[in-house]
């Protein structure tokens, strides 16, 4: 007689569990092993870094780099900055054209009547700052998220802005006489392509990164032009140009990531 309701009782049970897996707010969820506080401090310090070279002032050129992990091979880079003064950056750069310095004396605006322009020459020149843009699309090739060694397509802007003295028009021939308080407006326009090669290493907080790189730098210009008119009197020309150069560079990276 005892089985019969050893058998009731059985089923009376599991149409209780039953019911009560049913009903939401009767179902109560226990979790094992789940994250500290720690680990969860730590997830927030996944997807974004922020950059700088420590070195790049001393050429004349400073950004700030900031980039986003967009899956476990690829990331997006963005740089903004400056560019405030002429000098040698840590790259080379080789003219596709055939020449042994930065002087023209070849300006279609005076023909024979051209006067050689050195714009390397800054004893006579004002430089102001300008923009500096850059993006990267940047493919991690172990697939770490973006740790280790990488490829990065990079292309960037930056500009720099120019007021030259102009030349005393009661001059003849060579005779290039310097204005102190009369200036001409030049400008510089670069657009650079350029494929770079680098590793990164990240750490809970911090990031260090290096790199090499290959392309070409596109400079647009507006220069000043100096000539002289068929009776031989020095004049302040203008013109524009543009030249490229195979572009080589090498640099280092550090920063935080956030």
């Amino acid at each position: 007689m005892k089985l019969p309701y050893l058998i009731i009782s059985i089923l009376f049970s599991l149409q209780v569990s039953t019911h009560a897996q049913q009903d939401g707010k009767n179902t109560q969820i226990i979790e094992f092993g789940g994250e500290t506080k720690a680990e969860k401090k730590q997830e927030r310090y996944r997807n974004f870094t922020i950059k700088t070279s420590p070195i790049t002032w001393v050429y004349g050129t400073q950004s700030l780099e900031v980039e986003r992990e967009i899956s476990n091979h690829f990331s997006l880079q963005l740089g903004l900055g400056m560019r405030f003064k002429y000098r040698r950056e840590p790259s080379w750069e080789y003219p596709l054209e055939d020449e042994e310095s930065f002087q023209e004396c070849d300006s279609p605006l005076w023909g024979e009547n051209d006067l050689c322009d050195d714009y390397f020459d800054l004893s006579y020149r004002k430089v102001s700052p300008g923009p500096l843009v850059s993006l990267s699309a940047r493919y991690f090739i172990a697939g770490d998220g973006f740790d280790g060694a990488y490829l990065a397509p990079t292309f960037s802007f930056s500009s720099l802005n120019y007021q030259v003295q102009q030349a005393d028009e009661t001059q003849q021939w060579n005779n290039v006489v310097r204005l102190p308080d009369t200036w001409q407006d030049e400008s510089e326009r670069s657009f650079d392509v350029v494929l770079r090669g680098g590793n990164q290493y990240l750490r809970p907080r911090a990031v260090f990164e290096y790199f090499a790189g290959i392309g070409a730098r596109i400079n647009h210009f507006k220069r000043q032009d100096l000539g002289h008119d068929d009776n031989g009197y020095i004049r302040n020309g203008e013109r524009s140009f543009t030249k490229t150069w195979v572009r080589l560079e090498i640099g280092v990276r550090i920063g935080l990531r956030l």
